[in-house]
């Protein structure tokens, strides 16, 4: 079983990575607006964001969810601390900097709040994928199974497979019996349509599956 990851480092990382983020974006626009950029105020930029980043991350807690699970709907968190933290950093800039052309306040909010915002995200995906390739490389293989219909049962159950009492289980995707009338997936796991037994048994065969997850026990009969 891998251990959680501290909700410490993960803010130390999302910390990191939004004043590097501040300090790129004053770079950038010293060379694309020619600003004039120099050493005391790239420091005070630095300051700024990290007292902007530790104020709207305490504020909105992006990084209190434990990673592996995370979800789309957290990440309403992870952008309105990135917004905040423009908002906040642009206020300071403002109030202790010099005076800035227009042009200045508008790239400086959208470049630091959106890059903030995607590269946060893409930490976290970095983690994720790293933990399932870590949990399908270490110990024996997990059973390869399919679980049965989209219910919210079925959804849950086919999520949580990798994790806690199901750790030695992986969901290959969903099925339904049923002729096949779109293309989708839930969650990244495809979802297959068969018919009869020939289809099931070609489909086993070629995923390599060891059965299937009824999360209803009156589905499988």
């Amino acid at each position: 079983q891998i251990k959680y990851l501290s909700r410490w480092i993960v803010f130390s990382a999302d910390l990191a990575t939004s004043v590097a983020v501040s300090l790129f974006t004053i770079l950038f626009l010293r060379y694309a607006i020619s600003i004039n950029v120099d050493l005391a105020m790239f420091v005070r930029m630095g300051i700024f964001s990290c007292a902007a980043s530790i104020l709207s991350f305490l504020l909105f807690h992006p990084y209190k969810g434990v990673v592996r699970h995370s979800t789309l709907q957290e990440l309403w968190r992870i952008g309105s601390a990135a917004l905040l933290k423009a908002l906040l950093l642009l206020t300071a800039i403002y109030l202790w900097g010099s005076p800035k052309p227009i042009k200045f306040w508008m790239m400086c909010f959208f470049i630091d709040a959106l890059t903030t915002s995607g590269l946060l995200v893409t930490l976290r995906v970095i983690l994720i994928n790293g933990y399932n390739f870590i949990l399908n490389n270490t110990g024996k293989p997990a059973r390869n199974l399919l679980v049965y219909g989209t219910s919210a049962q079925s959804i849950t159950a086919g999520s949580m497979m990798p994790h806690a009492y199901m750790s030695e289980y992986k969901a290959g995707g969903y099925i339904i019996c049923g002729p096949k009338d779109k293309v989708m997936s839930i969650g990244g796991l495809p979802v297959y349509y068969v018919e009869d037994k020939l289809q099931l048994t070609a489909l086993v065969k070629r995923n390599g599956l060891e059965g299937i997850l009824f999360t209803n026990p009156n589905e499988a009969k």
